[in-house]
């Protein structure tokens, strides 16, 4: 540069104010390092033939608009303190190639500040500065250069602020190389959120050379999609970057990541799922996108039920429970996302009908070495045996289940090559399933009635089909009946809760008379309320929760209204009438919220409820609801201090409460 006439720097403050001196007409150059400007001199516009600039050491905190210098080539403002990179700070320098920006205290450069066309810089130096990310068009700058360099930042991420996209139509120009070493990467690059829309298309900027040698690269599930979409473009892309490899998981630490891809071992890429996302205790737990699933691993940990939970997302569930206590098939909301289902070698000798229905989209359920299972649910003729696993299956045969030889016939082809299926009579034989048949268990002579019977019969036909007809109309209030009256004859389990209140939580005036009158009324003499919008876990899916905390509550308190249409034909509503017609709740304590007759519920067993009297109006003339409602739930075991010290006689206290309230 001896050649350039050099500027003189002149201080016109204290603080770092400058002015440059020198002539205007020919080539210069400025050189002023470890100075104390703050700012570039005030007047460097006025030098239009300013071809080479070192201010580095200073202090100088903004460059600000210097597109005027059009000659310029080198710029060297390393070592001051500069924080911003503006994508216009250096457009119209059009015959700038080198710029130095070197141990500043750079934390933003706005998206595009290097892709202008009108750059021509060739060289650009970042190295350390304070940047935590970089945008992807500062790294994709699509045009030509040699070096960008942003080493010894604290990049943690390469983000896509302006939504810039690479498709099969973008043109990308030939690229230089770039470094992104000793920063603070997490080794795993989303590039669908960098606008690849389409992996493939990778292979267009094969040119640019990337290093990112030391980057600790996370080779599990969020990387294995990028692996296998892009892999003909790798072949490509990694000619031109540095040797790669993994920093975890642990198994596959400093194994080559090109390696990986090349011998397409994709199985390897997995991520481990925590007991807090879901995963059963003690169990092992991934999700696998190269096969499509994810899997649940709870073989041989002495379980004697099935999980009540597993993690759920998008892809199918690979459950396997094998060498276990467990003796039931049993309901879980699971069951319809899940594709294989292993139970061998367990204690199993019933499966639920429900639990089974749910099986629809399985294509595998492993029960061999369960010997104690002798009788199937009638739902499972809806699905092909060859689904199932069974081994040897020998079921007690009679006239009641002959559709089980009938199922097994209708798929003679799609038994399964591991299955045989076998009957044990009533006589004491072993037949293969296929065969026997109502013939053969000569149910129509078991089922022939002698005469009398026959005339008997025909005598009654008559009263039959009226009481048919008047059991079809009134099935839920007769159903109803005979449950009260069996209830009464039935001692029932304490439960944790008391009573799951199940109500439409978008109704303001029931949310607010729940939330402000019930809950606290109930709650202060002692019952335990289960309330699913305070109760229910975080995470967890709803139908799952609803089985557990209805599961463990006496009564189940349900208000509906004038819209029951849209709520109580949920999950909750299903459940609750489930465990109510198993005995495995006491009641149903039904609230009319809006006071509907009969005649105007939609929903037919809440019709029923209303019709027999067995619902609470939600405004009587007593004003007595709380007390009606404390009345059905009984004594509350859990009474506080206040109440036993007043009411020393539970069963006397709610005639005092109403002698109170009139």
């Amino acid at each position: 540069m001896s050649e350039l006439e050099p500027l003189d720097v002149e201080y016109t403050k204290i603080q770092g104010s400058a002015v440059l001196s020198g002539r205007y007409d020919i080539k210069s150059k400025l050189e002023h390092e470890a100075g104390y400007l703050d700012a570039l001199p005030d007047n460097i516009c006025q030098y239009q033939l300013l071809v080479y600039v070192d201010l580095s050491g200073n202090n100088i905190k903004e460059i600000g608009n210097i597109s005027c210098l059009t000659k310029l080539d080198t710029l060297d403002l390393s070592e001051n303190q500069l924080f911003y990179i503006y994508n216009n700070t250096f457009r119209g320098l059009v015959s700038l190639r080198k710029l130095n920006l070197t141990n500043n205290k750079i934390s933003y450069i706005e998206p595009y500040s290097w892709s202008h066309q009108t750059s021509t810089i060739i060289n650009i130096q970042l190295e350390g500065n304070d940047l935590s990310e970089v945008d992807v068009t500062n790294v994709i700058i699509n045009r030509p250069f040699c070096y960008l360099n942003y080493k010894h930042n604290n990049i943690g991420n390469i983000v896509n602020e302006a939504g810039w996209t690479l498709t099969a139509d973008d043109e990308i120009v030939q690229g230089g190389f770039i470094d992104l070493t000793e920063n603070s990467m997490s080794g795993i690059i989303d590039f669908l959120n960098l606008g690849v829309t389409d992996l493939t298309v990778l292979g267009k900027i094969y040119s640019y050379g990337i290093d990112l040698s030391d980057v600790p690269f996370q080779c599990d599930c969020r990387m294995e999609p990028f692996f296998q979409l892009a892999e003909s473009s790798l072949q490509v892309v990694w000619r031109s970057y540095l040797d790669m490899y993994c920093f975890s998981p642990e198994q596959l630490r400093n194994r080559s990541i090109p390696e990986l891809i090349r011998s397409k071992q994709y199985d390897l890429f997995i991520c481990d799922i925590p007991q807090t996302e879901g995963c059963p205790y003690n169990c092992n737990c991934y999700k696998q996108p190269s096969r499509d699933r994810v899997v649940v691993n709870c073989s041989g940990h002495g379980l004697d039920m099935m999980p009540k939970h597993v993690p759920r997302n998008d892809l199918p569930l690979e459950i396997y429970l094998d060498n276990n206590s467990i003796s039931s098939l049993e309901w879980r909301g699971y069951l319809n996302q899940t594709r294989k289902l292993v139970l061998s070698n367990n204690s199993i000798t019933t499966m639920e009908g429900r639990a089974v229905n749910q099986l629809q989209n399985a294509m595998e359920v492993d029960l061999r070495g369960n010997t104690e299972i002798n009788d199937l649910p009638e739902d499972i003729r809806y699905l092909k045996p060859s689904i199932f696993i069974f081994g040897e299956l020998t079921i007690n045969c009679n006239c009641s289940n002959t559709w089980y030889g009938e199922w097994i016939k209708m798929h003679e082809n799609e038994k399964g090559d591991m299955n045989k299926f076998w009957c044990h009579t009533e006589n004491s034989t072993k037949e293969a399933a296929e065969v026997v048949t109502e013939e053969l268990l000569d149910c129509s002579k078991a089922s022939m009635p002698p005469t009398w019977i026959a005339v008997t019969l025909a005598v009654l036909s008559t009263l039959i089909l009226g009481i048919s007809l008047i059991v079809k109309v009134f099935k839920y209030e007769i159903y109803l009946l005979f449950r009260t009256l069996r209830s009464k004859y039935k001692t029932y389990p304490d439960m944790y809760y008391d009573v799951y209140v199940l109500y439409d939580e978008k109704t303001d005036e029931i949310n607010k008379w729940i939330m402000n009158g019930l809950l606290p009324a109930l709650e202060q003499d002692g019952y335990r309320v289960c309330i699913p919008a305070r109760d229910f876990n975080v995470g967890i899916p709803f139908e799952d929760e609803i089985a557990d905390f209805m599961g463990r509550s006496k009564f189940a308190l349900i208000l509906f209204s004038k819209h029951e249409k849209n709520v109580f034909w949920d999950l909750e509503w299903k459940h609750a009438w489930y465990l109510y017609t198993s005995y495995q709740i006491k009641n149903i304590i039904l609230i009319n919220f809006d006071i509907l007759d009969y005649d105007s519920v939609t929903q037919p067993v809440l019709s029923a409820f209303v019709r027999l009297g067995m619902s609470l109006d939600f405004a009587n003339m007593k004003k007595s609801l709380i007390t009606d409602v404390k009345e059905k739930l009984g004594c509350s075991r859990r009474r506080n201090r206040r109440l036993k010290n007043e009411f020393a006689n539970c069963n006397t206290r709610f005639i005092r409460q109403d002698m109170l309230v009139k």
